[in-house]
């Protein structure tokens, strides 16, 4: 539940992942993915589809989780 809170979705806990907005389901994925505290995470565009808030606590989260060595694709720049 803490990442869950982490990439804002305790308020969608007990929504099915089909009827997530994009964003979240974004957000989902990336908390399932770190909740496995994976070595290394390949990310293509992991904040596509979230408002600027969210794109900044998924960056942040991101780079406490993995450092700040994590192979990337970004397009979402707003």
């Amino acid at each position: 539940m803490q990442l869950l809170a982490e990439v804002r979705l305790e308020e969608w806990a007990r929504t099915l992942t089909a009827d997530l907005p994009y964003g979240r389901k974004a957000a989902l994925e990336l908390a399932t993915t770190l909740a496995l505290e994976p070595e290394l995470m390949l990310l293509d565009e992991p904040t596509q589809g979230m408002g600027h808030e969210d794109v900044s606590r998924v960056t942040q989260l991101i780079q406490a989780s993995l450092g700040p060595t994590v192979p990337c694709s970004w397009s979402n720049t707003t």
